[in-house]
């Protein structure tokens, strides 16, 4: 029988996050924050978290990256989160019970370390109808949230932050515990990508296919890239794939209208 101390690790399509000598408050929540996403083992990137005791908030809602060594460093009033370029360990400190500390520095980790593993995470709805995956990439403010919950006939995957990835030739989007307004967070499930929905709120309701070109451009725009500027040619390379794997549309659409007859 192994002696090998088994850590708390934190799984969203094949991407796992290790987090070891963490403070028991954050272990306690990511177990039952994450609780349908974590598991016992020791493989995965390796994050140290640890709080910081003698630390003062401060009021800065953009979080700083900057390269230092071999690192990138993350860095906002609540925390602060260190990560080796190769994407194989991270040591991060947050103020003591900070809850957005703790899920920015997720966050951050996860968006970095998928890009190792040929895939990303996108500002986007994501659902599945019919065994398909669905996204909506939208700004703040399109109505992402509101769509995800009124499409009735849809699975959630998360209406804030979906990862996309490829395995062999088939795009999957998978469902993720980063969600923002849902009222619960969806479990772990994957689907091959069907099509991308790119959302315009305030206009009459209408679909409007468009060019792979067209959608890339779109895309970029909403891929999240934290800290991660100089690899923008193997981001494009992944978009690239992901926009010519399905079909691409806008959505005009208002409150008052039903995404649904969408998929009827």
């Amino acid at each position: 029988m192994s002696d090998r101390k088994q850590y708390l690790c934190i799984s969203v399509g094949t991407i796992n996050i290790q987090v070891k000598n963490s403070p028991e408050w954050v272990t306690e929540y990511i177990k039952k924050r994450f609780k349908n996403y974590i598991f016992y083992g020791n493989s995965g990137l390796s994050l140290k978290l640890h709080p910081l005791t003698k630390r003062l908030l401060l009021e800065t809602p953009e979080v700083q990256f900057r390269k230092e060594d071999d690192s990138l460093i993350a860095e906002r009033g609540d925390f602060i989160l260190s990560i080796d370029e190769k994407c194989t360990k991270a040591e991060g400190e947050i103020l003591e019970n900070s809850v957005l500390g703790l899920i920015s520095v997720l966050k951050i980790l996860f968006s970095v370390t998928a890009i190792e593993h040929n895939s990303f995470f996108m500002h986007a709805g994501a659902t599945c109808y019919k065994e398909q995956g669905w996204l909506f990439p939208g700004r703040s403010g399109t109505g992402k949230s509101t769509l995800v919950k009124r499409l009735s006939s849809h699975k959630p995957f998360s209406d804030e932050m979906p990862l996309v990835s490829f395995e062999d030739t088939n795009c999957l989007v998978h469902a993720t515990p980063f969600s923002s307004e849902l009222t619960s967070i969806p479990k772990p499930a994957s689907a091959p990508l069907k099509g991308i929905m790119f959302l315009e709120k305030g206009k009459s309701f209408a679909k409007r296919k468009i060019t792979s070109s067209e959608s890339l451009h779109r895309l970029m725009q909403n891929v999240i890239v934290w800290g991660q500027e100089k690899k923008s040619e193997k981001i494009l390379s992944i978009a690239e794939k992901l926009v010519k794997s399905c079909k691409s549309y806008t959505l005009n659409w208002q409150l008052d209208d039903d995404p649904n007859v969408l998929f009827s």
